[in-house]
């Protein structure tokens, strides 16, 4: 390979031999230099590099042509794959560069687009040549399409029978309508691209006129003219109106349209074809329509003349799964995302969720997608209220909207407990530690292990916690003994366990006491003949920790994953109770956050998200009761209400489309949120935190 010398004074080979040499080691023949350049020019790069994630991680998936670092090389990826490391498995990763640095492969991406640049620059300044050349000469248009395109053949076999093996040719379609450019395999010509006759398209153009229009929700967004000015086709957002034809677009004073109604009319408003969201008019006043009993004909008087009557149909359940108040800092918004509060996940807008303040003018609406409060505009007593779309009444609500002025003065501290599953151990500790430090509080977190303060589940860089990969509350208080555990630490045992490693340490349940009587009400087990109680004064005391001021407990996914609906419900309802029971027992005055998750669209969240919508809906419930019981001191962070079910969570994907650049996606792993869905969980439940505090 040559040397060329890149920015910063960066010696190393160019672009296209980089290409070529990686081409080669894989397997391929690679393109000539003009191919590549054009490929260049019109189509992907021969790599893909993301320069906000350069690094290899295990939990993204990779596409083919994927360029990552790892070991200081950089790797590309020759197949999709997930989780394995480069230079572990030669079909799945090829190094390329070894030892490269990250500066000069920059350097190299730069070079590429430098001289992809300069080839389009190329290619549009001989486009604006051709332009003047066919405006000075008055060129017909045939000579235009020979100055463009080279000799252009009468047909496909007469171009054949004048063309090499590797060489490119045009040859006119029928009528001379099209030209088609061929390029010579084996004596045949293969299409690579057509090139319409410019009579053609102007035939078509010099009748039509797009009109873009303002942005108003009674006004199309474009409409179509004819060379009088005459609108022949009105698009709207969600409709298309043309002459005597209405499909979902709404009412017209210039047109006999009704709101909600698409199909054909007349000038006079007569419409022997329409339909409406609840079925179908029929000529002579006729309709037909479906219901729960099937399809049914109504005649003109009402009566039904096919078709049995309907059962009445059970309303949208549009109730939400949200409890607690809304918490907010005020250095950011908070998003509500419509979709993460609905039992029954819809894509169609059949709500319309707005959120008020009672004490100004702020009012936030959305049908789908997601609501932005702003902490600057709302606080104290605030609407939420929802209603089915074409109903005039909802349901309400009166939340409190909290907002703490941040950063905070005088450095107040706090002393807390994360107790949960791997949700909680995957950064969410870190996250929260993190957020709560840059708002001025100096917050202590005690445990017996470390969360992760990385992206890698086994990290033990994070803060001191309880989150235990697969635990659910069987496996916190002993009730059922799988994988997930297989010791209890026995008392005089509390130094070994804390000498072990990550892994090996949630293996051991350490909250179990051997001493049934000791004040615990948990329920009593027995493992290997022996009985044992969950008891957290013995946990914390066995290993010197400081009652905590604060728990922050997320539990019950596992409970849902591992049993049927009916045992997981009850045991995420039982085990809350059992758990916050201990805690008023231990410490009477501290402070309690129960929080959870959303799920992914996708096919596996979609299935799970019924069980898990049941579960959090009980523990809203629970937390309610608990609070009208007197315990002023517990509250709920509904965190899944501001999670995004569409982004942060792992994707798989298939192939790239070397046309699009995108790939067939889907969120197939639908428990743990990855990425930015780690922060969309952890900065409500930090906010909710400091509005504790």
């Amino acid at each position: 390979m040559s040397d060329i010398v890149y920015g910063g004074g960066k010696i190393g080979p160019s672009t296209y031999e980089v290409y070529a040499q990686l081409e080669v080691d894989s397997g391929r023949v690679p393109l000539a230099v003009a191919d590549w350049l054009e490929q260049n020019v019109k189509g992907p790069p021969p790599w893909n590099f993301d320069g906000e994630r350069p690094d290899w991680d295990e939990d993204i998936v990779f596409a083919p042509r994927d360029v990552v670092a790892f070991g200081g090389s950089l790797w590309f990826a020759l197949r999709v794959n997930g989780g394995v490391q480069p230079g572990t498995d030669a079909t799945a990763w090829v190094q390329l560069l070894p030892g490269i640095d990250m500066a000069l492969y920059d350097n190299l991406i730069a070079e590429a687009s430098a001289v992809r640049d300069q080839a389009a620059l190329s290619e549009a300044s001989a486009g604006v040549a051709r332009l003047a050349a066919q405006d000075a000469a008055q060129l017909s248009e045939a000579a235009a399409q020979t100055a463009l395109l080279g000799t252009i053949y009468a047909d496909k076999a007469t171009g054949e029978a004048a063309t090499a093996n590797g060489q490119q040719f045009v040859a006119y379609g029928p009528e001379g309508s099209y030209a088609t450019r061929y390029r010579m395999v084996a004596d045949v010509g293969v299409e690579q691209d057509s090139y319409p006759n410019r009579s053609a398209l102007d035939a078509v153009a010099d009748g039509m006129i797009r009109v873009e229009q303002s942005q108003s929700p009674d006004r199309p967004t474009h409409s179509l003219e004819n060379g009088s000015g005459m609108a022949v086709a009105d698009f709207y957002a969600r409709g298309v109106a043309l002459p005597s034809i209405n499909v979902g677009a709404p009412p017209n004073p210039d047109e006999p349209f009704e709101e909600g109604v698409s199909g054909f009319y007349n000038d006079s408003g007569f419409r022997p074809f329409a339909v409406d969201m609840f079925g179908w008019d029929l000529p002579g006043g006729g309709r037909m329509e479906s219901g729960p009993k099937g399809v049914k004909i109504i005649q003109r008087d009402g009566s039904i003349a096919l078709g049995d009557v309907d059962a009445p149909i059970a309303p949208i359940d549009i109730s939400p799964i949200f409890g607690g108040d809304l918490a907010l800092v005020s250095d950011r918004r908070l998003a509500l995302h419509v979709g993460s509060l609905l039992k029954v996940r819809r894509d169609d807008g059949l709500l319309v969720v707005t959120v008020s303040n009672r004490n100004g003018a702020y009012t936030r609406s959305a049908c789908d997608g997601t609501i932005e409060l702003d902490p600057a505009r709302l606080g104290g007593q605030t609407d939420m209220v929802i209603r089915q779309k074409g109903q005039a009444a909802g349901i309400a609500r009166i939340v409190t909207a909290r907002v703490k002025a941040v950063p905070v003065s005088g450095s107040p501290t706090l002393t807390g407990l994360f107790i949960g599953d791997s949700i909680t151990n995957r950064q969410t500790a870190q996250k929260c530690n993190a957020l709560l430090t840059s708002w001025g509080y100096v917050p202590t977190w005690i445990g017996t292990i470390n969360g992760a303060g990385t992206a890698d589940g086994n990290d033990a860089t994070g803060p001191l916690g309880e989150g235990r990969e697969g635990w659910a509350f069987s496996d916190f208080l002993g009730t059922k003994q799988d994988a997930d555990w297989s010791s209890i630490v026995a008392p005089g045992e509390e130094l070994a366990y804390l000498a072990l490693n990550k892994a090996n340490k949630r293996l051991a349940n350490p909250f179990l006491n051997p001493d049934t009587g000791a004040g615990s009400a948990a329920p009593i087990v027995t493992v290997s003949g022996t009985n044992y109680r969950f008891d957290l004064g013995h946990y914390l005391s066995r290993f010197s920790l400081a009652t905590p001021g604060l728990f922050v407990l997320n539990v019950g996914m596992n409970d849902m994953l591992e049993e049927d609906d009916a045992t997981g419900l009850a045991q995420v309802t039982n085990g809350y109770g059992y758990l916050v029971n201990e805690i008023r027992r231990v410490a009477p005055t501290a402070k309690i956050l129960i929080w959870a998750t959303t799920m992914p669209r996708g096919s596996a969240g979609d299935l799970y998200w019924p069980r898990w919508a049941a579960i959090l809906a009980a523990m809203e419930q629970f937390v309610r009761a608990r609070a009208a019981g007197g315990d002023a001191n517990i509250r709920l962070c509904s965190a899944w209400a501001h999670q995004s079910q569409e982004a942060g969570w792992l994707q798989t994907l298939g192939a790239v489309d070397a046309a699009t650049g995108f790939a067939p996606y889907e969120l197939t792993e639908p428990v743990h949120p990855l990425y930015g869905g780690r922060d969309q969980h952890s900065e409500p439940l930090a906010a909710a935190i400091a509005n504790f505090f």
